[in-house]
């Protein structure tokens, strides 16, 4: 990333996440997700990288739109931390979440030339 600043990139990384979950590309994924890749939600719900893809795979998640929003991005080095606020459409093993703006924490590393999304935290909460 030299001589770039992150907030640019950072966005076209998270963007490139959320395109790949929305189109269900898991194979794209495979490439954007390291190996230790976890997911957390404010529900208490988790899934790693493995099971999150398999879901994905089985149509057990469904993104219908997202819409990156706000970001404060910080970088040391091969680390990179982008907490922001996303208004996201999507359902997860049939549970509805709120389609409202709400704060997320991605965190990626630099490895072999290229960032890789390592977690997610998400603080939507479902639609009741």
């Amino acid at each position: 990333m030299a001589g770039k600043r992150p907030g640019p990139q950072a966005k076209e990384l998270l963007t490139t996440f959320w395109q790949q979950v929305k189109e269900r590309d898991v194979k794209g994924l495979e490439d954007t997700l390291d190996p230790s890749w976890q997911v957390a939600r404010a529900d208490g719900t988790y899934m790693n990288r493995s099971v999150f893809l398999a879901k994905l795979g089985k149509g057990e998640i469904n993104l219908n739109d997202f819409k990156i929003g706000r970001m404060n991005v910080t970088r040391s080095d091969s680390s990179l931390v982008i907490r922001y606020m996303t208004r996201a459409a999507y359902t997860i093993k049939g549970i509805r979440y709120k389609d409202s703006s709400a704060p997320y924490l991605a965190t990626f590393i630099r490895k072999g030339g290229r960032w890789l999304m390592t977690s997610q935290a998400n603080f939507d909460i479902p639609a009741r």
